[in-house]
């Protein structure tokens, strides 16, 4: 078992979701703050069976690309006087870690448990429908 922690940009967190939940993995994103540019991310934290990581690596790399950017840099030199000179930066893309887990339990509330099952139940009556159109 994997517990995978990815940060990725929020231009990108959008895409790496729908990702996700389109190839049925369970993950809870996070808003964070990067360092360096101060700008917003997502991180998201899945945990997997160790045969699943490349699947959800293929994931992040697909929908997490980087860019190229333009930002300040700002300078005081030696008579006190400040100046921004832009510099070019590589962001986007995505920081993987890849953790071992001991144990992984999922806990299910009974409420969550009964909405499944009724959940489950009205989609197959919705597939009846649709097969064999309205009994009534």
């Amino acid at each position: 078992m994997k517990m995978i922690i990815a940060i990725v940009s929020n231009d990108d967190a959008n895409k790496v979701q729908k990702g996700l939940v389109k190839e049925h993995f369970f993950a809870t994103r996070l808003s964070t703050k990067g360092g360096f540019l101060r700008e917003g991310n997502a991180t998201f934290l899945i945990g997997v069976n160790d045969e699943k990581v490349p699947e959800v690596l293929d994931i992040f790399e697909k929908y997490s690309k980087t860019r190229n950017k333009i930002v300040p840099n700002a300078i005081v030199n030696e008579f006190g006087a400040f100046s921004a000179l832009p510099i070019e930066v590589s962001v986007g893309g995505a920081t993987v870690f890849i953790l071992n887990v001991d144990q992984f339990i999922k806990i299910w509330c009974v409420f969550f448990q009964n909405l499944h099952n009724l959940l489950k139940t009205f989609k197959i009556w919705l597939q009846f429908i649709f097969k064999y159109g309205n009994i009534a």
